[in-house]
């Protein structure tokens, strides 16, 4: 049988069921260009080789079991019915159905139905921003497609069908359509399970009721209660006229499962390809490009390229191009992708030595290098926090009080709380701004991250709002300096032409500016050495901490101060390499 799941997978290209079918089954038979090949042949093993088993963090699997719970009693008070739930898979309702020559089945987060009625209840970790996004202008302001009605959100050509004339509106609502878009792909799998209700055996028909459940993006908790936290999407209209497209999904689906052709597709947007929803074949499919110079590589790749008078996507260039240098100069309309042109095939990196020494001139000593972990729950765990607030639990700092003069372990100060359930960001804070003097410049990586932390802090904690405001308003952003930042090099007097041009190119970036891709530049440290090697390997850790022994406790601890600390001597290590190349 075939869960929703895999029909979410298997329908993102041609060859994802064949791919599926080689790695998950000890025994298979697929086609590959053309010919039937078995487990045991050569283009077999050379694809399976590339196959990358890809597992996915699950800490945060216990808020989404709190927010399944929330969502019960949420339905309960608002629609007055009590609805089959459990936090435990095996025991939720389910639905199984045949079509065509497959079955296929799927849970239910939330079921109800009587002599009249069906109501299905799927509940998603999103928030209601997306409602809200999902927006036009109107008289200056803007409208979301949805108004909130009852306490539940719903399309406003309910009640004005006028509005579905409207293209403004109109396009809009298209959107509840495709799978791949925000809303559409929440929406899609209330559509799924409806399809699968009415190809029941013994299906006779009853009003459907079809909602989804999500975090009300506005919900500021108060240390006590969770009501109010879950909001409901009426979809009831977009389910019902979606089941025509969902059964064309599904004979296209039945092709796919009949032929297991891993020949038969294309590289495209829904591959994910370097990006976090990346397809876990995409290293097949991708394999021609993960050399070095990668066309994959180029900055800002959502553009057009014109190739003999026509627009073409990045995808389509791919066809013709493997390598950056192969292209013609021509046809690459950016400026910093002409520079990656310029640094793959003259094999010189790129510096803007006058843009780096205006930007470095700026700095105020002694420096402060900061970087803050956050953890960024769905449900709300702390007084004064919304859904998703980015939880600041560490923050790293360096001190080089004279240019070139710091130290990895003597010139570094930190705080790392002690459990994921207690509240610490007050002792955070506050010995922040005790480390922190009141004068010198405060150099992070991307500062809208710290700079919102810090006014977060700043609201929350009233006593230390004038210091952290001041923090806040002397941070200074490195990757402006290694990458580029228009408005501020246009204000040194820079021309727009020059303050858009990247200030560092090295072939070793591949077109990234993360603070991982710069460190090989400047130095032999990795973070690959670490035992806490990224963001999310730190939430890991820092979810872990009430839930282990003391001693494996203490080893999780000292892997994130070695994790965070990092992070700023980096800094450190970039601002010296920086200096290095004005003064060259």
């Amino acid at each position: 049988m075939i869960s929703k799941t895999e029909f979410k997978k298997f329908l993102r290209c041609p060859r994802y069921a064949g791919f599926y079918q080689m790695q998950k089954n000890h025994h298979f038979m697929v086609k590959y260009k053309g010919k039937v090949i078995d487990e045991n042949s050569t283009e077999s093993i050379n694809i399976k080789k590339l196959f990358v088993d890809t597992k996915d963090s699950l800490t945060m699997q216990e808020y989404y079991q709190k927010l399944e719970e929330y969502t019960a009693q949420e339905v309960q008070k608002k629609f007055q019915i009590k609805i089959h739930y459990s936090l435990d898979t095996s025991l939720q309702k389910m639905l199984i159905a045949s079509y065509l020559d497959y079955d296929y089945y799927c849970y239910l987060d939330g079921y109800y139905e009587d002599e009249k009625n069906l109501y299905l209840f799927e509940t998603k970790a999103t928030t209601s921003k997306k409602i809200e996004n999902l927006c036009y202008s109107e008289k200056g302001k803007k409208v979301s497609i949805f108004s909130l009605k009852d306490g539940i959100y719903q399309l406003r050509h309910i009640d004005n069908p006028k509005l579905l004339e409207e293209s403004r509106y109109f396009n809009l609502y298209q959107k509840l359509f495709d799978r791949e878009s925000d809303l559409g792909q929440y929406v899609f799998d209330l559509a799924f399970q409806y399809f699968l209700y009415l190809n029941q055996e013994n299906y006779f028909y009853k009003e459907p009721h079809l909602y989804l459940a999500i975090l009300n993006a506005d919900f500021i908790y108060d240390g006590k209660s969770y009501e109010g936290l879950v909001s409901f999407v009426d979809v009831t209209t977009v389910v019902v006229e979606m089941q025509e497209l969902i059964k064309n999904d599904f004979k296209r689906l039945n092709e796919y499962l009949d032929e297991l052709d891993i020949s038969n597709g294309e590289i495209g947007a829904w591959c994910g390809y370097r990006r976090p929803d990346e397809c876990p074949y995409a290293k097949v499919c991708f394999n021609d490009f993960s050399c070095d110079g990668s066309i994959f590589e180029l900055i800002d790749r959502h553009f057009k390229f014109v190739v003999d008078g026509k627009k073409v996507d990045i995808y389509q260039l791919a066809k013709t191009y493997r390598l950056i240098s192969e292209l013609n100069k021509e046809i690459i309309p950016k400026i910093n992708n002409q520079i990656q042109y310029d640094v793959l095939t003259k094999k010189i990196p790129h510096y803007r030595k006058d843009k780096i020494k205006a930007a470095l001139d700026l700095l105020e000593y002694p420096l402060y290098y900061l970087d803050f972990e956050a953890f960024n729950c769905p449900i709300p765990r702390f007084i004064y926090e919304k859904p998703y607030d980015q939880s600041v639990f560490q923050y790293s700092l360096h001190i080089e009080n004279k240019p070139g003069n710091c130290d990895i372990d003597q010139d570094h100060l930190g705080y790392l709380a002690h459990s994921n359930k207690s509240d610490e960001r007050y002792q955070l804070a506050k010995k922040l701004c005790s480390d922190i003097g009141d004068k010198g410049s405060i150099i992070v990586y991307n500062k809208a991250f710290e700079k919102t932390r810090l006014e977060e802090f700043a609201t929350y904690f009233p006593d230390l709002r004038s210091k952290l405001l001041n923090i806040a308003n002397r941070l200074f952003d490195l990757i402006d300096v290694v990458n580029t930042n228009v408005n501020l090099y246009k204000s040194l007097g820079f021309s727009e032409n020059d303050a858009k041009m990247v200030n560092i190119y090295d072939s070793r970036l591949k077109g990234s500016y993360s603070i991982k891709k710069v460190l090989p530049l400047v130095s032999d440290l990795s973070y690959e050495n670490l035992e806490v090697k990224n963001g999310v390997m730190a939430m890991d850790a820092y979810y872990q901490f009430d839930k282990v022994s003391e001693s494996e406790f203490t080893k999780l601890y000292e892997s994130l101060i070695q994790y965070c600390k990092l992070d700023t001597y980096s800094m450190v290590l970039i601002v010296k390499f920086l200096y290095k190349i004005v003064n060259n």
